[in-house]
């Protein structure tokens, strides 16, 4: 059974501004939220319209998944009330900006920080995204977060070892940091406390300050994007910067952006209380992979992104802030209409 809910911004009854909208649709209740710029009623969009979107099985396959597109032009945002899942169908520069395939621990042997395939690292133990099911998904609005109105998507693997939360503002947010109202700002928890290998064989003698965590995802550009910009010196800042690196789509109108830091703690019962700052480290599993589609379009990379603190610390969950964005401004994107990328028919084949 499918089932829709809207919420709009309380700040939002004057003649201008910003409406957002969020639902869930689908059997695997997939979580969508539209955010559309108004100029005569809230019903009305006239500007644009921001989409985000949300889900935990991909084609049956069980990958969680993250969506983003964004259409420059105008726009009724009561038809995207009624078909919230065709968003990303009309948006200019749609992105599946990531997949969750995989979370494992490697040995990093080689000298360099993070995970490199073909060297003298190797992996210990992983585990698919669906070994994770069965995932919950949950889809709403805070409207006091951190005394700013947020509306956000959820997605919790079994025992809550892997939390995906997304969220987008309905305005420009200062927080910790600087969140736009074109950003699909994520956060990301991994629980490793009962992962970690325990069969000798299969440590193959790697000493636990070699023992490292890592998550796989799929980065994945739209079926009309041939302008992909990868930089190819990537762990190249210093730590502790946010949103450091990034894969640009469609000239750099479309980012993935991550910060080259986690927080880690010893547990998940202690987490805010005495977290340390650990280095992330972006490595290619396979760079510019085929073999997952959407609709047409290929993944740019399978990428693993490694957390330096290893088992010896003693800190086993990793809380990690990736983010979607739109670099918006004056006629950065032309309407292409006629695109048709349908979420739910995302297909990925290993």
């Amino acid at each position: 059974m499918s089932f829709i809910c809207f919420a709009l911004s309380t700040d939002l009854q004057t003649s201008s501004g910003r409406a957002v909208a969020y639902g869930q649709i689908g059997v695997n209740g997939d979580c969508f939220l539209v955010s559309a710029q108004y100029q005569t009623k809230p019903t009305g969009g006239s500007g644009d319209v921001f989409a985000a979107a949300m889900g935990k099985n991909i084609a049956g396959f069980g990958y969680p998944w993250t969506a983003l597109g964004y259409v420059r032009g105008s726009y009724d945002l009561d038809y995207y009330q009624s078909q919230l899942d065709r968003v990303t169908a009309d948006a200019q520069g749609a992105v599946v900006a990531w997949a969750f395939v995989a979370v494992g621990e490697f040995c990093d042997m080689n000298g360099r920080e993070g995970f490199q395939n073909n060297t003298s690292d190797f992996i210990i133990k992983y585990f698919t995204a669906p070994l994770g099911a069965p995932y919950t998904q949950t889809c709403g609005v805070n409207n006091n977060d951190q005394g700013e109105t947020s509306y956000y998507s959820s997605v919790v693997s079994n025992l809550n070892i892997f939390n995906t939360t997304c969220k987008i503002f309905p305005k420009d947010t200062q927080r910790s940091r600087y969140i736009r109202k074109y950003d699909f700002k994520c956060d990301v928890t991994l629980d490793y406390t009962l992962l970690w290998e325990t069969n000798t064989v299969a440590i193959n003698n790697c000493p636990d300050n070699q023992r490292k965590v890592g998550i796989m995802l799929n980065l994945v550009g739209s079926a009309f994007d041939v302008d992909v910009s990868i930089d190819t010196n990537f762990n190249r800042r210093s730590g502790n910067v946010v949103d450091a690196d990034s894969v640009s789509f469609g000239g750099g109108k479309l980012l993935f952006a991550w910060d080259n830091y986690v927080k880690t703690y010893p547990n998940a019962g202690l987490v805010g209380t005495s977290g340390t700052a650990a280095r992330v480290t972006y490595g290619y599993l396979n760079a510019g992979n085929s073999s997952a589609t959407y609709q047409g379009a290929t993944v740019v990379h399978q990428v693993i992104f490694a957390f330096s603190d290893s088992k010896a610390t003693g800190r086993n969950v990793f809380y990690w802030d990736p983010a979607i964005k739109v670099n918006a401004g004056p006629a950065t994107f032309a309407p292409l209409f006629g695109t048709i990328l349908t979420i739910l028919s995302i297909v990925f084949l290993f």
